[in-house]
């Protein structure tokens, strides 16, 4: 809900897929429909939840600003899922990529793969880094992420490429 930007720009679009079967005794996803119109202030009460119970290989489709959150796992089984948020481009991404799968880790990966971690400039100017410590790469003191992994970007971007 935030608050922080204007009510007409979503900032998200979440997908959930369900690797094991979503309900309500494993603890299934719960949102409530319509929230993302609701003042900052207002409260969730229990009776507006609706629980997203879907077989294995579905997928769950909401905005960000849609209240939503897990339900208890009151089974003996994991209720296992993969969540892919998509954000605009000029948020901070909502996991920390970098932390979770590291340089090391990232160098390993295919050029595609690493893109979609992070390891890339977003838009004009959108993802850059100043290293905490000398590197042995010859570059300025901001750099692409692709220098942390030892490669150059596949393709330059220009401000035209967002304007």
């Amino acid at each position: 809900m935030g608050g922080y930007l204007p009510s007409s720009i979503e900032p998200q679009f979440n997908t959930l897929w369900a690797l094991t079967d979503f309900t309500a005794q494993n603890g299934t996803t719960r949102v409530i429909p319509g929230s993302q119109r609701w003042p900052i202030d207002r409260q969730p009460k229990d009776d507006e939840t609706c629980q997203a119970e879907m077989s294995r290989g579905s997928v769950l489709i909401y905005t960000g600003t849609v209240v939503h959150s897990g339900g208890e796992n009151r089974s003996d089984a994991p209720r296992l899922g993969m969540n892919i948020t998509y954000c605009l481009s000029w948020l901070r991404q909502e996991e920390n990529q970098f932390l979770s799968c590291p340089p090391e880790i990232a160098r390993t990966l295919p050029i595609e793969l690493q893109e979609l971690l992070g390891y890339t400039m977003a838009n004009y100017a959108l993802g850059y880094f100043s290293s905490p410590k000398p590197l042995d790469i010859d570059l300025p003191d901001t750099m692409p992420p692709e220098a942390v992994l030892g490669r150059k970007p596949r393709r330059k971007l220009k401000y035209s490429d967002i304007a």
